[in-house]
């Protein structure tokens, strides 16, 4: 397949996710309709079709790209976590701030629990798997499950505060008491 058609497949893709987070601003998932998505995204309803085959994919797409980039950011904060952890949560959180409407809208917004408890199940998981820990094996999981929950309600707060402290300022914060919650059980 040619460059031309990759860059209009991922045109249109971006245009379809667009349109849909947008639509999610507005109304349930379950209440948007491929014709409204087409409508926002202003493409023809085959094109959908050759990418998606309902709303519902179309998000679970959307939420496999923040998935995916999300885990891009754990395993770098996983991998250095003495040198550069802090410089890899500060790009995550410019990441979040970057792609504010998707965040608020699949994180933030109560609508959509599914997708924060999918969240906080992966994150999680990563996390256990990247710090390489030698945590206390009979609390290891809630030692993990508080940090992830505690770090995600101060990131909730921050997007909901519309950013009302810099990014330096709000990693440092969930640094310093996350690095705190664990030390306290390492081994």
């Amino acid at each position: 397949m040619n460059t031309k058609d990759n860059q209009r497949k991922r045109l249109t893709k971006m245009l379809l996710k667009d349109a849909m987070i947008d639509l999610m601003q507005t109304k349930p998932v379950e209440k948007i309709t491929i014709k409204e998505i087409c409508e926002k995204a202003q493409i023809n309803r085959s094109t959908f079709y050759l990418h998606y085959s309902e709303p519902n994919d179309l998000l679970k797409s959307i939420e496999d790209d923040i998935i995916e980039n999300t885990a891009d950011y754990l395993d770098k904060i996983g991998a250095d976590i003495n040198n550069s952890a802090m410089q890899y949560m500060l790009m995550f959180f410019r990441y979040i701030r970057e792609n504010d409407k998707i965040f608020r809208t699949l994180l933030v917004k109560r609508e959509n629990p599914f997708f924060r408890k999918k969240f906080i199940k992966f994150a999680l998981e990563r996390v256990v798997t990247s710090l390489h820990c030698t945590a206390n094996k009979k609390y290891e999981k809630y030692v993990y499950g508080f940090v992830i929950n505690g770090s995600l309600g101060a990131i909730i707060e921050w997007v909901e505060s519309d950013y009302s402290i810099p990014e330096q300022e709000i990693v440092g914060l969930i640094f310093e008491l996350s690095k705190g919650t664990v030390s306290s059980f390492v081994k």
